[in-house]
């Protein structure tokens, strides 16, 4: 897709727009597909946000060389709430997972705050017995951005 790169919190965000521009849509679905989250409800993302606040303040507490991510906790608590109760929710994804990836395996001897990951992880289908449909969706998301580098539209036409 064209444009500056994004930050982690704006690629849910920014996503559908840079599909759009791109004359692909459909990316965007296949997109979030990929991530698991097109029937996740607002009350789940709102106790997944619940636990991956109390890994970000075990990361304070504990981690002796804490990433980024600490030092940004306002930044990326407040965006994660406003997208989760926003009219599209499943945009929090990206940044929820990625930033919980990088607080989870910072502190790899916690399982208190990997359970919860791994449960989330699994509900999304990146472990467990979806594993083998996510990986489908990922093939379907390559084959639309192959599509588009070939200069076909994600809709199967000519571009």
């Amino acid at each position: 897709l064209s444009g500056p790169p994004l930050a982690t919190r704006r690629l849910g965000l920014s996503f559908f727009d840079r599909a759009a521009a791109v004359n692909a849509p459909g990316l965007n679905i296949a997109f979030h597909h990929l991530m698991g989250g097109i029937s996740l409800s607002e009350e789940i993302l709102l106790g997944w946000f619940n636990d991956w606040e109390k890994a970000l303040v075990i990361l304070k507490e504990e981690s002796s060389s804490p990433p980024l991510l600490a030092d940004r906790e306002i930044y990326y608590k407040n965006a994660l709430e406003d997208i989760i109760k926003s009219s599209k929710p499943v945009n929090a994804l990206w940044p929820l997972i990625v930033t919980w990836t990088e607080i989870v395996s910072t502190l790899p001897d916690r399982a208190d705050i990997q359970l919860p990951w791994i449960k989330a992880l699994t509900t999304l289908g990146f472990a467990g017995k979806d594993y083998l449909v996510r990986l489908a969706a990922f093939d379907s998301f390559l084959e639309i951005c192959e599509s588009l580098v070939w200069g076909e539209s994600a809709s199967g036409g000519q571009g």
